[in-house]
């Protein structure tokens, strides 16, 4: 038989709900490093929060994070969440992986 006091399930309640925390950080983490803007819907879906608690945490997210709440007619509210290295690429040359001129000019001399 199973007895259940006050103190053990604080702690089984008190760890879901960091666990839950930890699993929206971690949405949030990759959509961030995936994407530039997020229909409000799908980020709805992934950190599993509606209504007025999404409301509030978008507003506390747009106040002290940087992401800008945009309207679009198309796909409803989306969240622009702020640029880093991964959802705003650029073009970068790497010198050491490159193939200088002088050697492909004598492959196609070979080739011929």
């Amino acid at each position: 038989m199973c007895e259940w006091n006050v103190h053990e399930e604080w702690l089984i309640r008190g760890s879901n709900a960091d666990f839950e925390q930890a699993i929206q950080a971690y949405a949030i983490h990759v959509r961030s490093l995936t994407y530039q803007k997020v229909p409000r819907t799908v980020l709805a879906e992934a950190i599993n929060i509606e209504g007025l608690s999404l409301d509030k945490f978008l507003e506390h997210q747009e106040t002290n994070c940087g992401w800008i709440l945009e309207k679009s007619h198309v796909k409803g509210q989306l969240i622009v969440l702020p640029y880093n290295e991964f959802n705003h690429p650029e073009l970068k040359k790497n010198t050491a992986d490159s193939i200088p001129l002088e050697h492909i000019t004598r492959i196609f001399l070979i080739l011929d």
